[in-house]
């Protein structure tokens, strides 16, 4: 589970459960986490979390289905040859790590704007860390369902 301890409830919900180890006797695993920035992988794989938990999808058919083939489908489905039956086309659909940086900050940029146009679900800029954060921990209580 995640915390924000900077908050008052986060801090009463935190002691709880620091209560119910202690009396469990339970092997505890605390990691501070920092207020730093994520990864761009993190970062997108947190947003489609997010998306899904707003719009009733899990975070796989976020990922393959809707930035994959509705939001940035030119991105994604790409045309290779296949040189063993003598050149000739194929189609594939990429993974996130093979399409390149450039393109992951493209794909980002493009599938936040969607969100808001199209389901009205806002996604956070990278840059906001204090909304990032708030959805780290709802995605976190909610994984479960993603």
């Amino acid at each position: 589970m995640k915390y924000d301890l900077t908050k008052k409830t986060e801090q009463d919900r935190f002691n709880r459960r620091c209560k119910t180890a202690i009396e469990k006797g339970w092997f505890v695993d605390l990691t501070n986490k920092s207020k730093g920035t994520l990864n761009m992988n993190s970062y997108f794989h947190l947003i489609c979390a997010y998306f899904g938990l707003q719009s009733g999808y899990t975070r796989e058919y976020v990922k393959q289905t809707i930035v994959k083939q509705i939001v940035c489908p030119n991105v994604f489905n790409v045309e290779k040859v296949n040189k063993v039956r003598g050149g000739e086309m194929y189609n594939v659909i990429e993974s996130w790590a093979g399409i390149g940086h450039e393109k992951q900050n493209h794909v980002i940029n493009k599938f936040i704007n969607w969100s808001w146009e199209t389901a009205e679900i806002r996604l956070p800029d990278p840059k906001d860390l204090l909304y990032i954060r708030q959805i780290q921990i709802e995605v976190d209580r909610n994984k479960e369902y993603l």
